[in-house]
């Protein structure tokens, strides 16, 4: 009560009313209202003045630095003391107890108390102090039946680990006073949790991801667009990802700054986030715009949104932009869609491989082939199983699907002029 014990050694004791109402002393008592007009002409000719304010904050004159014995007290004062001081020699004590957060100077709680009495009973007892959930340090994702270690500091906490435990989607490999090894038994997509439990009644407990992340919840945009159109595509969160991965029809590219008269589609960079800015181009490419979460483990699954071209706008050629590629034939109603007939995949059903060609692409003199820029497997949950992405394009590709279970998978094929969708029969 140090405010209670200066207001009586400076107002004096058993101040009246009249004191509260003038506001002033001078450590004599006053009884009346006399006193208190000489007591007023007496400060006027002096100088003097005193006055009491109520002040209900709880003090503590001794600072944690100073309580402590800092041997270097030079530094900033309000970073957070989540480490072991003892340990990293810079207090001369043995132990100590720091709560979590500010406490009044002389007040006690269950946890001192008990740490206290362990002390006088002749029990050392480690640093109590707060732990920063960072300090074990790991990987933010665990991989599918890959082993991970997550590692403290030792002047970190409060003496080494008593023993851990984790979550359910988690196996414990090995552990020590300081150290944990951990590996999920399958991809299970989910999150988990290491927790640290130290001698003294102090724990930690350390979320993370196991496996590769969640398919994106929602996956918005415009499905029919303009030929170079500018649009944007937005995405849900994908549980368990650290950046995200975007797909446009086919060719696409990714670029910094849009080229306004480029012929496919463009993706601006860096195209990791929850939404794509896109360029739709010329040539009239219709698709499948897809977007996957992805972290250390991979790529997750994939939402999907397929996008048509509407007729109108620049193209209707392959190379589109208004530009006919070379028509030696004169053929005015030449169309892009006449480039392929049809997708074959045979055999089908397939047990280990399977070819898919192009049963007619574009013969005109000077005219690239149309080809396959990628072939991607999809379970009938649209789920994805594997993407195939082609250095050398062609009109025919073999794959492997020994992989793939007994049942039916859709494929998109990414041409360079179209999209399409094939059903394959796995025996």
């Amino acid at each position: 009560n140090s405010e209670d014990q200066l207001h009586a050694a400076v107002m004096g004791e058993g101040l009246s009313v009249f004191d509260d109402l003038y506001g002033f002393g001078d450590g004599i008592q006053i009884f009346d209202v006399f006193a208190a007009y000489i007591g007023t002409f007496y400060l006027l000719i002096v100088g003097a003045h005193f006055e009491s304010r109520t002040n209900k904050k709880v003090h503590s004159f001794i600072p944690t630095v100073s309580a402590l014995g800092f041997k270097n007290p030079n530094f900033n004062w309000s970073q957070k003391l989540d480490r072991n001081l003892v340990c990293s020699n810079e207090i001369p004590f043995d132990s100590y107890f720091g709560p979590d957060v500010n406490e009044p100077h002389t007040s006690f709680t269950e946890e001192s108390v008990n740490w206290l009495f362990e002390e006088l009973a002749g029990n050392p007892q480690e640093p109590y102090f707060p732990i920063n959930v960072n300090n074990l340090v790991g990987q933010a994702s665990v991989c599918d039946r890959q082993e991970a270690t997550f590692t403290f500091n030792p002047c970190k906490i409060p003496g080494n680990v008593s023993n851990w435990q984790v979550s359910s989607n988690l196996q414990i490999i090995s552990s020590n006073g300081t150290s944990i090894t951990v590996k999920p038994p399958s991809d299970s997509r989910s999150s988990g949790w290491i927790k640290a439990n130290f001698a003294n009644g102090k724990s930690i407990t350390k979320n993370i991801w196991v496996g590769r992340p969640n398919t994106p919840a929602s996956l918005f945009g415009p499905t029919t667009v303009n030929t170079g159109a500018l649009v944007s595509y937005s995405s849900g969160i994908s549980t368990g990802a650290t950046s995200y991965k975007w797909y446009l029809p086919y060719p696409y590219t990714t670029v910094s700054t849009f080229d306004l008269f480029g012929q496919g589609w463009q993706l601006q960079a860096p195209g990791n986030t929850t939404t794509a800015n896109t360029f739709t181009g010329y040539a009239k490419n219709a698709g499948y715009v897809q977007v996957m979460g992805e972290n250390a483990c991979g790529k997750g699954g994939a939402k999907l949104l397929y996008v048509q071209h509407q007729s109108s706008g620049g193209g209707g050629f392959p190379g589109g932009g208004g530009i006919p590629r070379a028509n030696p034939t004169g053929n005015v109603n030449y169309d892009a869609n006449d480039d392929v007939k049809e997708v074959n995949l045979y055999p089908n059903p397939a047990k280990n491989r399977v070819t898919v060609s192009l049963s007619r692409f574009t013969k005109y003199i000077g005219e690239p082939p149309t080809v396959i820029y990628s072939i991607k497997i999809l379970d009938l949950n649209l789920k994805e199983l594997r993407f195939y992405k082609f250095k050398k394009p062609k009109n025919q590709q073999d794959i492997n699907i020994a992989f793939l279970s007994t049942g039916l998978y859709l494929l998109i094929i990414n041409t360079d002029t179209a999209t399409f969708t094939k059903k394959l029969l796995v025996k």
